[in-house]
């Protein structure tokens, strides 16, 4: 059996997670106890048919929801682009907390990244570019663009504007409800960095007054 002792390495918390059994890849690399051995039903692809797998680069539910804006369908805005292929200045970071796991690209795109699943039958997950939501925020601030994923079986559902601003402009915290980022791109789906503001709430509303 592997020793349970761990060396100080760029990815030693993934691999000390990976012999607890919490996730099972890091740095990579699938792993295994030395005492098991692998088989087939551990190399499981799979493949997902679902309305944004990897064959489809249009999502259609987002533009649908926005009021069907005069896009071109077959390249559409990074907002509703699921292609795999980077787009023309886009570059990505991985997702604070979720890094092995979630990338967020300069472009407000959101990639979950190839991993085992933990499940019984462990598969193989694909990389896919995630399909983004519109919900309705609070007073002015609608609507809002955010991401549902999947953290261990528990979902988290992230702001697209304040996790660009956390991850290409400046980090704050996350956490903090009084602090909100405001889109200030026309149309406000064409996702530019330098056009979101980070506020208070009450500078916010002493603007209004």
């Amino acid at each position: 059996m592997l020793s349970p002792r761990i060396f100080q390495t760029p990815h030693s918390n993934h691999i000390f997670h990976a012999l607890n059994k919490n996730q099972l890849t890091a740095g990579g690399f699938r792993w295994f106890f030395t005492d098991q051995v692998p088989n087939k039903e551990d190399f499981q692809f799979i493949t997902e048919n679902k309305p944004d797998n990897q064959n489809k680069l249009f999502n259609k539910s987002l533009w649908e929801k926005l009021g069907k804006p005069s896009i071109d369908t077959n390249n559409p805005p990074a907002c509703m682009n699921l292609s795999l292929n980077d787009l023309p200045g886009e570059h990505w970071k991985p997702i604070t907390g979720l890094e092995d796991r979630y990338a967020i690209s300069s472009k407000g795109r959101v990639k979950r990244l190839s991993s085992w699943t933990t499940s019984k039958n462990k598969s193989f997950w694909q990389e896919r570019i995630m399909s983004i939501n519109l919900g309705k925020g609070a007073g002015r601030y609608n609507p809002l663009f955010y991401i549902m994923l999947n953290n261990k079986g528990r979902k988290i559902l992230l702001v697209i504007s304040r996790l660009l601003y956390y991850s290409f402009v400046e980090e704050f915290d996350m956490n903090n409800k009084t602090l909100v980022v405001i889109n200030e791109n026309q149309p406000i789906w064409d996702f530019d960095i330098s056009k979101l503001k980070l506020k208070t709430r009450i500078s916010l509303l002493k603007g209004k007054s």
